[in-house]
């Protein structure tokens, strides 16, 4: 099993990471950062993005040769994470050695750690696995007072942010029908 760390602070350095990790190309396109692997290690491409808000979205499209551990290392901190699904299945833990969840195919979840604690995600080997993460950062700043950010922090976590928090929802197509969608446009910008 491979160990892969990931630090969560920009869109960047997640990409910089990820290509030092899994090799590939990473090409940047008006604010969107794309990554295409084919070696012996994995299969596929990663793409991902930052907007205004603390907001970032990546998508792992990948196929792996040997069992993953991405560790999402939270610095200064603790984001919340909106998962998805579409295809494959993917685990999660609370640091390296705590309890697994799994995530089936067209399941939803809403993940978000203490403090200085590592979000764990787990792929499987050789099998084709398509997961859409949105990033959602919790630090506030008084000029964003009614940003979404914000919003989301105050709807789940009423400024207590020294719990871990999972919640697994039931399966459902329509996020996967709109993240196809989504998928589709060919505009850039």
């Amino acid at each position: 099993m491979k160990i892969v760390t990931i630090h969560t602070e920009k869109i960047q350095n997640i990409f910089e990471e990820l290509n030092t990790n899994f090799g590939g190309k990473v090409t940047f396109d008006v604010d969107e950062y794309t990554m295409e692997v084919n070696n012996n290690f994995a299969k596929g491409s990663i793409i991902g993005a930052s907007f205004n808000d603390n907001i970032s979205y990546v998508q792992f499209d990948m196929t792996f040769s040997t069992d993953l551990k991405l560790n999402v290392i939270n610095g200064s901190s603790s984001p919340i994470y909106f998962a998805y699904c579409s295809k494959g299945n993917i685990s999660h833990s609370f640091g390296l050695s705590g309890e697994e969840r799994k995530l089936k195919t067209f399941q939803t979840a809403i993940v978000t750690s203490k403090l200085n604690q590592d979000n764990v995600l787990y792929f499987e080997k050789d099998k084709k696995t398509k997961f859409t993460l949105i990033i959602v950062g919790t630090q506030t700043e008084p000029s964003h007072a009614n940003s979404l950010n914000q919003m989301v922090r105050e709807t789940f976590f009423e400024e207590n942010l020294n719990e871990e928090f999972f919640y697994a929802g039931s399966y459902n197509l329509k996020i996967g029908e709109k993240i196809e969608q989504l998928n589709a446009v060919t505009q850039t910008g």
